[in-house]
């Protein structure tokens, strides 16, 4: 996610069918993000829209792989 992203992590999406969304406005303050979204709502009454806070993803560690056992195999503790 570009810097510029992380500023304004308050986003405006607008949902169509089949689960997709198109990304309408960023905004730094989640109030200007429903006051926009407010305002799409009285020119398009049918519009769906979605305010969501997005964060970076950052990598998850992996995490350690474990020996595979066979099924007549028991663990240790």
């Amino acid at each position: 996610m570009p810097y510029s992203d992380q500023l304004s992590p308050w986003v405006v999406y607008r949902l169509l069918p089949n689960f997709q969304r198109i990304l309408l406005e960023r905004f730094r303050k989640r109030n200007n993000a429903e006051d926009y979204a407010r305002v799409l709502k009285q020119i398009q009454p049918q519009i769906e829209l979605a305010i969501l806070f997005e964060m970076e993803s950052s990598p998850t560690p992996a995490a350690p792989r474990q020996a595979r056992l066979n099924p007549n195999q028991s663990r240790k503790f």
